[in-house]
């Protein structure tokens, strides 16, 4: 049925392109800040996609779903714990914990966000979002082996400006975001913006009490920036953000012979009877019905809230031909998150963790050009500090039990020291032919302390530490075959530090002792041009990268804990095809194309008895495809009206090393529809949506955790209306 949607979108989209053929409009240049300076993305030699402001209304992109969708080979992954996280190439951040750092670099006004749980704030007054695909281990060095994905704001402006917009949508959605930017004289200026998104949550709870999947989140951002003199600025910025929704409730799967209450050997419970809700659990429970919308939880215990303050001030000084840029930045992270994990309406198998974490982080960044400007040279220095203090575990059914001593918690401490110091050069060897090199080098320190109250009183704490050096390497050449048509070959290392198992079975056990460091050797080839008077954008990217001591989260079958453990070497390649398609002034055409072969190397590793080695990554879909046809169309005096659609593809796809069937997604595809019209002076805009088209069933997760499947639905159709105004 969505094949078929879309093969008539695009008919209809050619029949347009056939009509419109002629007209001279280009395609919007975006400028980017990827290498640290401004340039289009047409002349960076990385593999990445960004997104302006105008392209951000156009998808409406609200949080990270909706941006992953539209990027090849990247998606957003919801583990069921409340920290979604961004997976590029099929590497990503895997980890029940608040303790562990993500692969993927999460990044806001040149900010590094190393606490997961502190991402979770949404998109508003943005000036555009960049991500940038493959290890960045030099000028975005923090832990960056899959990627990253940089948040840009809005600054504030020499001109008044206003805006508001509110939006409603099914299941009482209601997102209001405001924007006010005052000139306060000739060289000082502020800019307030802000954004509430709410809604009563999709999914009815059966056993009583509100619907699960609530959103309820506000952020407040405000800005003064100040000219201290021609060649000084000074940006202060200071951020907030209070989260307060219902969790994911589970859809419930038994794995368990129902005649038994035993593993099946040979199992009835095999994948087709499991999803077929044929077996149970140890608690008789055969599972829920696999309805998105219908689930059963203890209405007390699906809490997610997360409360995140900082602020960075960031400083720029143009002297002569160089420029400093100094970058300091405080981030503090309180969460407490509370699931009940039985799918009954009572608080049995009820577990809470909760999250103190603050950073602070400082860049200096000297650059300049030289030999007539064909060399452009950057030198910087980094130091990040960063404290959590995570009391991960808490099992309230078992202080009822055995009392407060034996069942309050168990809690970490875990400290962050991190310094680096890197360069970077860009050398024109003449019109053409360019190369690039760049070095880092990293000196890093975690010191560690588990203490553990749950399983008896007098096991101790645990103090550990672990330090890490490490140099990474970017180097490179690019050639112009003309003007708007460049080549590029790229060999880049990464690494990702050594992280403490800060997981169940390190409680359990009372045994933290870390993995190794991840460590990856990439190269990648692209082409990036534009034709047909930049009416015409086509960017591809081929690519191969060898990861070792891969840090990867084992579920362990038939058991109630998961670990941290190393899984090995991992072989991962590739290709990525971005392409815009201006065909006329009011049409445009836009498609992405993600390839993705990935293997785990690892002969002997085991995840509970089973082999990993010649398994496929989690969240590594062979094939993602996203597209989209938008069609304006201007009147005389009553403004513009536009149609839109857009898709995105995600293929077959496990959720775990252990490559099980049961966890697992079969490809499918989300098609949403868009009808807007814009007042002739551009400032009132009134957008009718509609998102999941054919209300496609999915899963964004699903672990195996002792005798039962867990799974994560994403979002059903979603339908609304928003009405903006701008001054």
């Amino acid at each position: 049925m969505c094949t078929n949607a879309v093969g008539r979108l695009f008919a209809t989209a050619a029949f347009l392109l056939l009509t419109q053929i002629g007209h001279t409009a280009t395609i919007e240049e975006i400028v980017v800040t990827a290498q640290k300076r401004a340039e289009s993305i047409q002349d960076v030699p990385i593999a990445m996609s960004a997104f302006g402001e105008d392209a951000i209304d156009t998808f409406n992109f609200e949080y990270g779903p909706m941006l992953a969708a539209q990027v090849p080979n990247v998606s957003y992954t919801d583990p069921g714990t409340g920290i979604p996280t961004f997976s590029i190439r099929g590497v990503q951040l895997f980890d029940f914990t608040n303790a562990n750092e993500a692969p993927v670099g999460f990044y806001v006004d040149e900010v590094y966000y190393g606490t997961a749980a502190g991402q979770f704030a949404q998109f508003f007054d943005a000036e555009r979002v960049e991500v940038m695909r493959g290890p960045q281990g030099i000028l975005f060095g923090r832990n960056t082996t899959g990627g990253l994905v940089h948040v840009i704001s809005n600054k504030p402006a020499d001109e008044f400006e206003l805006s508001a917009s509110f939006q409603a949508g099914s299941y009482g959605q209601r997102i209001f975001e405001g924007m006010v930017n005052v000139p306060m004289g000739e060289h000082v200026r502020g800019r307030l913006s802000l954004k509430s998104n709410r809604d009563d949550g999709f999914q009815e709870n059966t056993a009583g009490g509100p619907d699960l999947t609530q959103t309820d989140v506000w952020a407040l951002r405000g800005q003064l920036q100040a000219d201290l003199s021609d060649a000084i600025t000074v940006l202060l910025n200071i951020h907030g953000s209070r989260t307060d929704g219902r969790n994911h409730g589970y859809a419930y799967r038994g794995l368990l012979d129902p005649a038994t209450l035993l593993d099946p050997v040979p199992t009835p419970c095999e994948p087709a009877a499991v999803i077929a809700l044929q077996c149970t659990n140890a608690f008789g429970v055969p599972g829920q019905p696999l309805d998105p919308e219908t689930v059963a939880q203890d209405e007390s215990q699906a809490t997610n809230e997360i409360d995140t303050l900082g602020g960075s001030v960031t400083f720029n000084w143009e002297i002569g031909e160089m420029s400093l840029v100094s970058v300091t930045a405080y981030e503090e992270v309180e969460r407490l998150y509370v699931e009940d994990a039985d799918a009954t309406g009572v608080a049995f198998l009820t577990t809470n963790s909760g999250l103190d974490a603050n950073q602070f982080s400082q860049e200096l960044r000297l650059s300049g050009r030289a030999f007539d400007t064909r060399l452009d040279w950057l030198v910087g220095a980094y130091y990040y500090d960063d404290k959590k203090d995570d009391i991960f575990l808490r099992l309230p059914i078992l202080i009822d039990l055995l009392g407060a001593t034996l069942g309050l918690q168990s809690e970490s401490n875990q400290e962050t020291e991190s310094k680096a110091l890197f360069a970077n050069v860009n050398y024109a060897l003449n019109d053409s032919l360019s190369g690039f090199l760049g070095l880092r080098f990293t000196d890093e320190d975690k010191d560690y302390q588990l203490s553990d109250s749950l399983s008896a009183p007098t096991l101790g704490v645990i103090n550990d530490s672990v330090s890490t050096s490490k140099v990474t390497a970017r180097a490179g050449v690019e050639y112009r075959l003309q003007e708007d048509v460049m080549v590029y070959l790229t060999y880049a290392t990464g690494f990702k530090s050594a992280q403490f198992n800060n997981s169940s079975a390190a409680i359990l056990s009372l045994d933290a002792s870390p993995v190794g460091e991840e460590t990856v050797l990439s190269l990648e080839a692209g082409m990036k041009g534009s034709w047909l008077n930049e009416r015409l954008r086509a960017n591809l990217t081929a690519f191969r990268s060898h990861y070792e001591d891969f840090q990867a989260l084992a579920l362990l079958p038939g058991e109630v804990r998961s670990s941290l453990i190393s899984a090995g070497e991992v072989d991962i390649y590739g290709a990525e095809f971005d392409l815009a398609w201006q065909a006329s002034e009011n049409l445009l055409l836009s498609m992405g194309v993600g390839y993705l072969q990935t293997e785990i190397d690892s002969p002997g590793t085991t995840v509970g008895g089973l082999p990993i080695d010649g398994n496929e990554l989690p969240n590594a879909p062979e094939f993602t495809v996203n597209g989209l046809v938008r069609y304006a169309l201007p009147t005389s005096g009553f403004g513009t009206f536009s149609l839109q659609a857009d898709f995105n593809y995600v293929d077959d796809n496990y959720f775990h090393v252990v490559n099980n069937p049961i966890e697992f997604q079969a490809s499918y595809t989300l098609v949403n529809l868009r009808a807007g019209w814009t007042s002739p002076s551009t400032r009132v805009a009134v957008d009718l949506f509609v998102e999941n088209v054919t209300d496609e069933d999915y899963f964004s997760f699903s672990g195996n955790v002792g005798d039962t499947n867990i799974s994560i639905w994403g979002r059903p159709r979603w339908s609304g209306i928003r009405l903006s105004y701008a001054l």
